[in-house]
């Protein structure tokens, strides 16, 4: 059975409702737009900058010509298996089927997860020695 860490919370894959009566972003939501010809868009701005609420809003006004998964991180995210957890989630309310060899790898029970991780990190490995 799985520690309280590992469950996923719902509301973390759900786009926050738009609000009306905000101040416009034009100049932003044409950025956003311009991104959708490249492989990523990342948005970086300080905390309360209002990112959510200019991807709610810019969503709300593309949602009829792109499919998009949400998902909302916060510091207790920063663990590789439980962020990956969370995207491939997130991604599989677009695709069911979208990272399930993933996932399953993710589950391993932990004892063979540490033993992977230990032997990655062996001393008496060359490459480590050298630096590589």
């Amino acid at each position: 059975m799985g520690s309280p860490r590992d469950t996923l919370l719902a509301t973390k894959l759900s786009r926050p409702l738009v609000r009306h009566g905000l101040v416009e972003r034009p100049r932003l939501t044409e950025r956003l737009s311009a991104g959708l010809r490249g492989p990523l868009t990342l948005i970086v701005a300080p905390a309360g900058s209002g990112k959510t609420t200019l991807l709610s809003d810019w969503h709300a006004a593309q949602a009829t010509r792109w499919p998009t998964a949400w998902l909302a991180l916060d510091t207790g995210d920063n663990d590789l298996a439980r962020f990956l957890r969370y995207v491939v989630v997130a991604l599989q309310t677009l695709h069911a089927d979208i990272g399930l060899g993933v996932l399953a790898n993710l589950t391993l029970p932990s004892p063979d997860r540490d033993a992977a991780h230990a032997a990655a990190q062996r001393p008496d490995d060359p490459e480590r020695r050298r630096g590589g």
